[in-house]
């Protein structure tokens, strides 16, 4: 498994995710801080290159509205859980987790969603 986060450069985490995703391993990508605009520069290959994103609610405010996907407000479980759906629509990845500030969690696969508390 390689897990990254966006406090790297962006050359180093694609060149990780590529390597790892072509070793047969699993990605993961907690997209903190958000990005300016998450649609410009080497991002889009980013977020492609990650099987599973992890994001709090402000990160995933900020790729729904850049990539214009459905949930643009993130403040309750089950808006936490759309936007899940919805982050992976739009960007892709198989996986997304959605962390919120009243300490709740949604997720959701392409194969269930669920949330916890």
């Amino acid at each position: 498994m390689c897990v990254c986060a966006l406090e790297m450069s962006p050359p180093a985490i694609l060149a990780s995710l590529r390597l790892a995703r072509s070793s047969g391993a699993r990605t993961v990508l907690n997209a903190a801080p958000a990005p300016a605009d998450p649609s410009a520069g080497l991002m889009p290959d980013i977020l492609a290159a990650a099987d599973v994103l992890c994001v709090n609610e402000t990160e995933a405010e900020v790729l729904l509205k850049a990539y214009k996907a459905g949930t643009t407000s993130v403040g309750t479980v089950g808006e936490a859980k759309e936007a899940c759906k919805d982050l992976i629509k739009a960007i892709g990845g198989d996986s997304a987790v959605v962390a919120l500030a009243a300490a709740a969690v949604a997720v959701a696969s392409l194969a269930a969603s669920s949330n916890c508390k």
